[in-house]
């Protein structure tokens, strides 16, 4: 895989912040600390964005969080790997009845994992995205790691703060995304 070696600027870095995003988005921020002028946020140079798949966090092999717990588990699990040396990125996909399933596995010191996968078997989408200085990777549903070239002053912090505090808004007024 050509564009594998886009994870070598994280393999062996402990992420300074792991926070769950809009739904069940997890980030995990890596390097230099960055403030976006526009909305205050501070995000890491390297961004691993857990996207559009379903997740679960072990440790030694025990599930202790998933992306349908409760916000106070994910943020204890989360908080649990914040500094911990992520070692390995496996991608794997294999195929069952016709069907293609693919997935991901991040490994960190201390027996900690987190295994994402696709989450709509039908549907196309992303199960991560790996956001550096210069470019977005992304591996898709159909198991290719794709690069793509970063949009000038769009920041993925900022179009992921905005969904995060729309969301946040529309909750206390009693509505929800994707409601009239």
């Amino acid at each position: 895989m050509r564009n594998a070696t886009a994870f070598y600027s994280i393999i062996g870095k402990c992420p300074w912040k792991v926070w769950k995003g809009f739904g069940s988005f997890l980030l995990f921020e890596f390097g230099a600390k960055k403030r976006d002028v526009i909305t205050g946020t501070v995000h890491g140079a390297y961004c691993l964005w857990i996207y559009m798949a379903a997740w679960r966090i072990k440790k030694d092999g025990k599930e202790i969080a998933n992306s349908e717990s409760s916000d106070i588990v994910i943020e204890r699990s989360t908080a649990a790997l914040q500094g911990k040396r992520l070692d390995a990125v496996i991608l794997s996909c294999f195929v069952t009845r016709g069907e293609l399933h693919c997935a991901a596995r991040f490994e960190f010191e201390g027996g900690r994992t987190v295994q994402a996968f696709m989450n709509d078997r039908d549907g196309s989408g992303s199960i991560f995205m790996l956001h550096t200085p210069s470019a977005v990777f992304s591996y898709d549903y159909d198991g290719a790691l794709t690069e793509s070239k970063k949009k000038q002053n769009r920041p993925l912090h900022r179009t992921a703060a905005q969904l995060r505090s729309l969301a946040i808004q529309n909750s206390r007024k009693g509505r929800h995304l994707g409601a009239k």
